[in-house]
């Protein structure tokens, strides 16, 4: 298997829409795993959560702040 790093830089207005195409493909490909890093200064935790909102919803998240 193999790793695959990216790093975007994303508009704020279009993280959703980033986030989604990483989430469509996690769902179409089963066996992929995705791990993913939020850096949004001046950012609440909170904020950042509701950033990341797609559907279906991730099934696993921790947030370090």
């Amino acid at each position: 298997m193999l790793k695959v790093i990216v790093i975007a830089q994303v508009p704020e207005a279009l993280i959703n829409e980033f986030l989604q195409v990483l989430r469509d493909f996690d769902v179409k490909h089963p066996g992929c795993h995705f791990g993913m890093t939020i850096d949004a200064p001046g950012k609440s935790v909170e904020e950042i959560e509701e950033m990341i909102g797609v559907e279906p919803p991730l099934a696993f998240r921790k947030t370090i702040s």
